[in-house]
């Protein structure tokens, strides 16, 4: 177990290294590693709904940003490599999808199937139905991979 020393002291390490890498435009991958080795500590030594209580109190960003680090500092691949890379393509080689990217390809994707809809009016509801499934499977293909 953690004290509650060292968890105020990781807290506040974090938010430093978390503000210090959303300040600087160019994200770096060192300190995103770092992040996650300290939430993956923190994690460890927890139960999940006070890790999530923990991180939501003391870290200034969601969940899903505690496990994009956690995820990244987890990698096998030497740190020298890893920081080759921009923090997006770092997390795009460990396969965490862009949500930014999923977002503008939902967007795309509605619009597509709006501008079929217009093109094709003599679509019943059924076969306009057909046509948004599939549309839906090809975000999902191209979100997996």
């Amino acid at each position: 177990m953690i004290s509650s020393s060292r968890l105020k002291e990781i807290g506040e390490c974090i938010r430093v290294l978390h503000a210090g890498l959303l300040a600087s435009m160019k994200l770096s991958t060192e300190k995103a590693i770092a992040i996650g080795k300290l939430l993956d500590e923190v994690k460890r030594s927890m139960r999940l709904r006070d890790f999530h209580k923990w991180v939501a109190d003391n870290c200034g960003f969601c969940q899903r940003s505690a496990y994009k680090y956690i995820k990244l500092s987890r990698l096998k691949v030497p740190l020298a490599e890893l920081s080759k890379l921009k923090l997006t393509e770092a997390y795009e080689a460990v396969g965490i999808p862009n949500r930014r990217d999923s977002r503008q390809t939902s967007g795309r994707l509605a619009l597509r199937f709006e501008e079929f809809r217009q093109a094709h009016p003599h679509m019943s509801a059924k076969e306009l139905a057909a046509v948004k499934l599939f549309l839906a499977w090809l975000k999902l293909k191209q979100t997996i991979g």
